[in-house]
Order: structure tokens, then C-alpha cells, then sequence
């Protein structure tokens, strides 16, 4: 009975505190902007604050004597943009519309990407089979002349 009664009281303080209740506002608020509502703040407060001062020239001292500080409230309102259930259906049908729309976008775009990379890559290896080819020749050409030269050598011997 005993345990029952502390978790009871435990619950009743910790349970809903004020920043709970101020974060689920915040998100009500937040649908309803999404939804069309323009949102005034309801009080404005500005702070207006001033300093009295006493200047002695004889002692070379400034005292502050007293701080005045007024606060002003502006009072504001909030209007909400009701939509029908059918302009509220168009617009989400436009936004899933939008949606799949840049989704086939992405793909074509990564498809596309995918193709440019695969043709470096192929690019890049006939370039080092060019540059491959290139030096068999050289090798011929060398031992034509080497073995010209050698026939020539041997003949003369």
C-alpha cells in the first residue's frame, strides 16, 4: 500500500510538467502553420530602460542615482486560413505527384552518374592499352635493326 502511494506521488510531480505540455503547443502550432495558418505573436514585449545619473564636477565622481525600466505589451491576434477537404486533397495529391516526380528524377540523375564513371573507367583502360601498344613497335623496329646489324657483322667475318 505503502509503495503505491510513492509511486502515486511520484507520478503527480514528474508526470506532465509544464515543458511537455509547451513542446506538445509547439508542435500543434507548427501543424497548423503547415496546414496555412499565419500566426501572430499574441504579446510583444519591449523593454525600454534609462539611467539617471548625478555628475559632482567638484569631487571628478558620477553617481547613478536611479534605473528606470518600462516594459510595453502589444497585444496581437491569429488568423487561420481554413481549406475545404477538397483543395486540402488536391494539394496533398500535387505533393505525392512532386514527390515521385523528383524520386524518378534522383534515379535517372544517379543512373546517369553511374553511366559517366563506367565510361572513365573504360576510357582510362583503352588509353593504357594505347600506351601499351605503342612501345611493340618500338621493340620491332629495334630488333630489325639489331638483326640487320648482326647479319652485316657475321658476313663480314
Amino acid at each position: 500500500m505503502r509503495f503505491n502511494v510513492l509511486l502515486a506521488a511520484y507520478l503527480v510531480f514528474v508526470g506532465c510538467s509544464a515543458s511537455h505540455h509547451l513542446k506538445r503547443a509547439q508542435k500543434q502550432q507548427n501543424k497548423a502553420i503547415l496546414k496555412g495558418a499565419t500566426i501572430d505573436r499574441d504579446t510583444i514585449i519591449k523593454t525600454k530602460s534609462d539611467t539617471i545619473t548625478k555628475i559632482d564636477t567638484l569631487n571628478n565622481t558620477i553617481t547613478i542615482t536611479h534605473t528606470i525600466k518600462d516594459t510595453v505589451f502589444l497585444e496581437g491576434s491569429t488568423k487561420y486560413i481554413y481549406k475545404s477537404r477538397v483543395e486540402a486533397r488536391q494539394e496533398q495529391k500535387t505533393e505525392r505527384k512532386k514527390a515521385k516526380y523528383n524520386l524518378k528524377e534522383n534515379k535517372k540523375k544517379l543512373k546517369q552518374d553511374a553511366k559517366t564513371e563506367r565510361k572513365k573507367v573504360k576510357h582510362t583502360e583503352k588509353t593504357k592499352r594505347k600506351e601499351k601498344k605503342r612501345l611493340w613497335w618500338l621493340w620491332l623496329c629495334c630488333g630489325f635493326i639489331l638483326g640487320y646489324g648482326i647479319r652485316d657483322n657475321i658476313k663480314n667475318f
